[in-house]
């Protein structure tokens, strides 16, 4: 049986991780933008991505000077427990293609996971998993994929 005071301490770590991991992230989205010109925003096509996938975790790292996309996890157009998916992809915006990466690790897909980059690596954290029967699990995990 678990200690509470160990699960309350292990809750208070990923609390102050999360809040570093989001607290880096934004600093770096504000220096990239400092550095750009200024410009009236618009809007392009790009490649689409090769699965249609809802409720999927998003990322970006710059690569040798472009910018790389992940899109993690994420359910199907089915709208069904069994259409949550592991499955994981990288646009290089340079070249516009897509890439099928390695699945996300775990036993089972999960939803509303958020994915952080920081330097060459992208933290996906926490999301839930929907058993058939429809019952929802809470997950604690913290994957790291290094780009």
């Amino acid at each position: 049986m678990l200690d509470s005071a160990v699960v309350a301490a292990d809750a208070a770590i990923m609390r102050r991780f999360l809040v570093a991991v989001i607290a880096l992230s934004t600093l770096a989205a504000v220096a990239v933008m400092a550095r750009s010109p200024k410009k009236v925003a618009s809007w392009s096509r790009s490649e689409p991505l090769p699965a249609s996938v809802s409720n999927n975790a998003v990322a970006a790292v710059a690569v040798g000077g472009a910018p790389r996309i992940f899109s993690m996890l994420g359910m199907d157009r089915s709208k069904t427990p069994a259409g949550i998916s592991r499955q994981a992809f990288s646009l290089d915006t340079a070249a516009g293609s897509w890439k099928r990466l390695n699945p996300v690790p775990g036993k089972a897909g999960r939803l509303a996971a958020t994915a952080q980059a920081i330097g060459w690596k992208v933290f996906l954290v926490g999301g839930y998993t929907v058993s058939p029967d429809g019952k929802e699990t809470s997950l604690t995990n913290v994957d790291v994929l290094d780009v």
